[in-house]
């Protein structure tokens, strides 16, 4: 993992506190959020806007049981 992952980690982290023990960095280039539908349009917005993300590659459909997740 290297240190572009962590960087946006925290800043992952220092915009939205709600998000502490639901973010991990798995690999290089795979950091992966839980992020509840309530506040998904915020923490997609800054990730676009401030962190300057402008690929989205892949969105995925869970069905969990009990609802439909989404996986971007």
């Amino acid at each position: 993992m290297n240190d572009r992952e962590i960087k946006i980690k925290q800043e992952l982290l220092n915009g939205f506190p709600y998000l502490n023990d639901k973010i991990r960095v798995q690999r290089d280039r795979r950091i992966y959020a839980e992020v509840d539908y309530a506040n998904f349009v915020e923490v997609f917005e800054y990730a676009i806007q401030k962190l300057n993300f402008t690929f989205l590659c892949t969105i995925t459909g869970l069905d969990t049981g009990e609802k439909i997740a989404l996986i971007y």
